[in-house]
């Protein structure tokens, strides 16, 4: 199995929440449609759960969204308004870069 990198994720991650009904996915929701958008995952990586910390493909999409906070394309927890916790919002900077790449 090949893990994806950072620099695959993250356009893929930013497209998803962009992409959203809701605008701010759940997380569980986000970790199972960016686990489809990468058919290279084994069936284990794909439901390791996110929180377990086991699955290296959850430990890559956490830093890539922790790169895309600090870069300003993703809310920070507390900036992303009246969401409650374990919901993830993009910025417009966020969407910006879509249109960018």
């Amino acid at each position: 199995m090949s893990t994806p990198k950072e620099s695959e994720i993250i356009p893929k991650l930013l497209s998803l929440l962009s992409n959203s009904p809701s605008g701010m996915p759940p997380v569980q929701e986000v970790y199972k449609n960016l686990a489809e958008k990468f058919p290279e995952l084994t069936l284990e990586e794909k439901n390791i759960s996110y929180r377990n910390s086991k699955s290296k493909f959850a430990n890559q999409v956490q830093f890539a969204r922790l790169r895309c906070v600090d870069a300003g394309l993703i809310f920070r927890p507390m900036e992303a308004g009246p969401a409650p916790h374990g919901f993830w919002k993009i910025t417009e900077k966020g969407k910006e870069s879509l249109k960018e790449a």
